[in-house]
């Protein structure tokens, strides 16, 4: 069984995550906030694995993790998601 989680990680810090460990595949399929800021990664945290290599070393400090429930709903506030004003 695996735990599917979430890491808010600033921009700046990217450069820092290695994609073999993580669900995403490189810096191109990272959704980022709306000010460019912060991004987040997420992977499955399995017995053999609790945390990627790179926050584990300290490489990369997440802002915050989170479940998938949680990261969903940060998903949709302003800060990542624009308010589209469609004229109704």
């Amino acid at each position: 069984m695996s735990i599917r989680t979430y890491a808010i990680i600033n921009a700046s810090d990217v450069s820092n995550v290695n994609f073999d460990q993580v669900l995403e595949t490189s810096a191109d399929t990272l959704r980022y906030s709306l000010d460019n800021s912060l991004t987040f990664i997420k992977w499955d945290i399995t017995i053999s694995q609790t945390w990627p290599g790179f926050i584990a070393n300290g490489s990369v400090s997440p802002v915050q993790t989170c479940t998938n429930k949680q990261m969903r709903a940060i998903l949709q506030t302003e800060a990542w998601t624009a308010d589209l004003d469609l004229g109704e």
